[in-house]
């Protein structure tokens, strides 16, 4: 299960190699579904949705949790 603190990487043009690294900042669940968010180095990615993100850029994304 992702949370807060997790590193999102994104794959954009589905290469094999992540393009973009941020961190988990907040998860929420609403019945059924879970929207995720994240922090990143870029302007306009603080608290941005995983989902929104890739609509808008495509490709894929992986999650890491940090122990």
């Amino acid at each position: 299960m992702v949370k807060g603190g997790d590193i999102v990487q994104f794959d954009w043009n589905d290469s094999g190699d992540e393009d973009h690294t941020g961190i988990v900042t907040r998860v929420e669940k609403n019945g059924h579904s879970v929207a995720i968010y994240y922090a990143g180095h870029t302007s306009n990615t603080d608290y941005q949705s995983v989902d929104e993100s890739l609509r808008n850029g495509g490709g894929t994304v992986s999650f890491w949790n940090v122990k």
